[in-house]
């Protein structure tokens, strides 16, 4: 008997939090079937049906931006069910902000490309294994610190800050692309001109194999890369072998195997590294030179 009066008072304890509405709807529930119980609930119908999933896809090929909620509107469907519908066959791809391509530029694209196919036609794919493609990239050391994804719980504000200098520090890499393998990383820690050009070239020479070094050099059109004085050196060492301004492209960084790919997956796995040992150039270097022979070795 005194267990039970202590689970009444306990439940009356209970009752105290629920509103009238609530106690009302518990009581005919019990008055209709016995029982207190939630209903079985009934089997819902699918919402996506495959005749709403086609009128899905008509309304997104119409218009491939659109957003959930515009298409839910149209639709008649839920968010959620807009969603999962997308996902079913879909999937959202960012936006890729290039420079302009001028009617000379895709001129110059067309021109590029019958060389290019003239040039497999009467060489082969194996000649590859003696094309270089070049191109450099700067990697910034400070590491990164994105506010919107990074939590300090605490019942107080902890004031966590993140400090970086002032002077990014960062480090160039350059490196050339054959169909064998990557030369590189070379490295380069102020602004690319002729002489700083000149040495890089100079160290790519030295790593090249005996077979390579009557290979060609792929190079883009900037400034530093195609002056008078580095053109000149170019020419007293590739001759005609040189792919450079005047046949390679401008704004064509999709031709370019180490701008399309390389760098991507190398900043892929940089931004991966944790930020304590990033201010040590030894380390960083390392670490990029083996990525880069496990890019290369397969």
């Amino acid at each position: 008997m005194h267990v039970s009066q202590t689970s009444f008072v306990g439940n009356i304890r209970i009752l105290q939090f629920l509103n009238n509405s609530t106690i009302t709807r518990i009581i005919n529930r019990f008055r209709e079937c016995g029982s207190v119980s939630d209903r079985k609930r009934s089997e819902r119908q699918a919402i996506l049906t495959e005749a709403k999933l086609a009128d899905v896809e008509k309304m997104l090929q119409r218009s491939l931006s659109k957003s959930l909620i515009r298409l839910s509107a149209q639709s008649g469907i839920s968010y959620r069910s807009a969603q999962k519908a997308m996902k079913l066959h879909l999937r959202a791809y960012h936006v890729r902000c290039v420079k302009e391509m001028k009617d000379l530029g895709k001129e110059k694209r067309l021109v590029y490309c019958r060389w290019f196919r003239a040039f497999v036609g009467n060489h082969g794919t194996e000649e590859f294994d003696q094309v270089f493609f070049t191109d450099e990239v700067w990697f910034h050391l400070s590491g990164y610190v994105n506010s919107q994804n990074n939590r300090s719980w605490s019942s107080e504000n902890p004031r966590v800050l993140h400090e970086w200098p002032s002077h990014y520090q960062k480090i160039g890499e350059w490196c050339a692309v054959s169909r064998r393998r990557i030369v590189g990383p070379i490295s380069f820690e102020t602004t690319v001109n002729s002489p700083v050009y000149q040495d890089i070239i100079t160290q790519f020479i030295a790593l090249l194999e005996v077979d390579e070094r009557e290979g060609r050099l792929q190079q883009h059109g900037a400034t530093c890369l195609t002056s008078n004085e580095t053109m000149q050196f170019l020419c007293e060492i590739f001759g005609d072998r040189l792919i450079s301004k005047g046949l390679w492209p401008p704004r064509s960084p999709d031709l370019s195997p180490a701008d399309f790919l390389l760098w991507g997956y190398l900043k892929g796995i940089v931004s991966k590294i944790r930020i304590h040992w990033m201010t040590s150039r030894g380390t960083f270097r390392r670490r990029l030179t083996a990525s880069v022979y496990r890019c290369s070795t397969g």
